[in-house]
C-alpha cells in the first residue's frame, strides 16, 4: 500500500491481485473508504469488486505471480511521476 498525503486529501493506493490476500485487501479498502480517504488501485482485468470500490483502477493485464511485482513497478513509477508534477515536487 502507497499512502500520499497532504493538508487537503489522503490518497491510498492498493495492488489487488487475486491470490491468497485478496481478501484481506478488499476489507482495507473498505475501511480506508468508510474513514473518507480516497483509493487507487492497481488491479487485474475482471477485477469487478474492487473497481467498484475504488475511486480509481488501473487494471493491469492478468500475468504470472511472480511476474505481477514487475509489470506493477512500471504503472507505480508512472503514477507517482505525475503525483509529484501535480504538487510541484522536484522529481529528480
Amino acid at each position: 500500500m502507497l499512502r500520499t498525503s497532504d493538508d487537503r486529501e489522503n490518497f491510498y493506493s492498493f495492488w489487488v491481485f487475486q491470490h491468497h490476500s485478496h481478501k484481506k485487501i478488499v476489507s482495507n479498502i473498505q475501511v480506508v473508504k468508510a474513514r473518507g480517504g480516497k483509493v487507487i488501485a492497481l488491479v487485474t482485468e475482471g477485477n469487478e469488486p474492487v473497481s467498484k470500490l475504488a475511486d480509481h483502477t488501473i487494471e493491469l493485464p492478468t500475468v504470472s505471480e511472480y511476474l505481477s511485482p514487475l509489470l506493477t513497478l512500471i504503472h507505480l513509477q508512472l503514477l507517482t511521476y505525475q503525483i509529484a508534477v501535480l504538487r510541484d515536487c522536484n522529481v529528480d
